[in-house]
């Protein structure tokens, strides 16, 4: 009698947990006109025939059999969907398109932008119940999503990448420092292709950077390069002269610059990096300047950047590279002839060589998709935190910068007994891509 209570037990627990389904994405206020494109993003595992979608006014169920194997999507309008995110929706919940699965309607479902509910029903039981604003503060064109239990862990707007964390093991580092030997690392970086460079920098203006990539060009190295259309005070002289000499031996040159009336994805791509034959990552706090990169023994900026050798690694920023590369602001870009980045003037007596490293750990952080890693890596020291910042300031005058709060509350005593040193500078911006590294 007892194997036979515990059998029926463990049969009722197989057939209560067969669908472990939930709401973990939508969007109920998009850019397109009626927000045709709203859409809901349902996560698991199962048959969903007893699984039902409302906002308490309308709804929908699926087809008798209907399967969910992980992510499904599922939209207002099957055509208002591809016209927003370039793929048809999994299912639509008004008839629009052949090309598309409908699902059982009642009532029409229409999420209202700043204040409504959507409740997710498991056989007439309510397993998740989402308000706005409540459990999610709405605004137009941002998307919510569960992440480890949190609803809207970061700001995320239609179209922006969500890249997860990842670590990486083993990993050959050549670390070297601005002014004092980042043009040579820069120049061994590059003629160590043979096959690819992926360039994604936020200026360009080098005439020696540009030189050093003609000549890989001319080796058969292909050669993809992407800037920033918008950076603060425009693309200057000197930029458009380099992107100009670059066009001209064959590489073509792209950049982030919305059209008028345009969205952009990105306040700025604010990154510096390259990827060299899918099998290592050059990143460095400088643009690719004189200011940055000067000839040894000429004064620069303060800069700092890694050579980071691993498949691995180069493949994760070679999948970032390509990702921002689709977004439809981007665009050729020609430049213009004219007059080169000048040198600096000044001369600068090398202290810091540059230094190798072997059996790294890396976990890259890209803004703004995993930019929590900071706060954590704060939030986990124990004896002293060192800051050297172009600058810091708080988000508003009434919301606090969360890096900085972090770094002063471990310094009060939080999880570390050290010191927390901050040293900052003038110059502005954050990027689109950083780096956390541990040797």
């Amino acid at each position: 009698m007892r194997w036979a209570i515990i059998l029926i037990l463990i049969l009722l627990a197989g057939i209560s947990s067969a669908v472990a389904v939930m709401i973990t994405e939508f969007c109920p206020d998009p850019y397109l006109h009626d927000d045709a494109d709203e859409y809901i993003v349902l996560s698991g595992n199962g048959l969903l025939d007893g699984i039902t979608i409302s906002d308490g006014k309308g709804g929908f169920r699926f087809p008798p059999g209907t399967h969910i194997n992980g992510k499904m999507t599922i939209s207002r309008s099957g055509p208002a969907f591809l016209q927003s995110h370039g793929t048809l929706p999994d299912f639509e919940w008004l008839d629009y398109s052949p090309q598309v699965p409908n699902v059982i309607p009642g009532d029409t479902l229409h999420l209202a932008n700043s204040r409504d509910t959507l409740l997710l029903y498991e056989n007439g039981h309510l397993v998740q119940n989402i308000s706005w604003p409540g459990d999610v503060h709405p605004r137009e064109g941002q998307v919510h999503f569960l992440q480890n239990g949190v609803w809207d862990p970061r700001p995320l707007l239609l179209g922006q990448s969500q890249f997860e964390s990842a670590e990486f093991s083993d990993v050959k580092v050549a670390a070297f420092v601005s002014p004092d030997s980042s043009a040579g690392m820069f120049t061994a970086a590059v003629d160590s292709a043979h096959d690819e460079i992926l360039l994604n920098v936020y200026e360009f203006a080098s005439p020696a950077m540009a030189e050093s990539l003609i000549a890989a060009k001319k080796r058969k190295v292909n050669i993809v390069a992407l800037v920033e259309g918008g950076p603060v005070e425009g693309i200057s002289p000197e930029e458009k002269a380099a992107l100009w000499s670059i066009n001209q031996s064959g590489i073509p040159v792209y950049a982030m610059a919305p059209a008028k009336g345009e969205r952009a994805l990105y306040r700025y791509d604010h990154a510096k990096y390259l990827v060299i034959d899918r099998r290592a990552v050059f990143i460095t706090s400088e643009n690719f300047k004189y200011s940055g990169f000067p000839p040894e023994g000429v004064t620069g900026n303060r800069g700092w950047g890694v050579y980071l050798e691993d498949p691995k690694l180069a493949s994760y920023f070679s999948t970032v590279f390509v990702t921002d590369m689709q977004d439809k602001s981007v665009k050729p870009y020609a430049g213009s002839s004219g007059n080169p980045d000048p040198l600096p003037s000044g001369n600068h007596r090398k202290e810091f060589p540059m230094q190798n490293f072997s059996g790294a750990t890396v976990r890259p952080v890209i803004a703004p998709d995993t930019s929590s890693e900071i706060t954590h890596l704060i939030d986990g020291a124990t004896t002293s935190i060192e800051i050297e910042q172009a600058y810091i300031t708080n988000e508003t005058p009434l919301t606090l910068n969360p890096y900085l709060a972090a770094a002063i509350t471990a310094s009060r005593g939080g999880s570390m007994s050290g010191s927390c040193w901050i040293l900052t500078g003038t110059i502005p911006r954050m990027q689109r891509t950083m780096m956390r590294w541990l040797p």
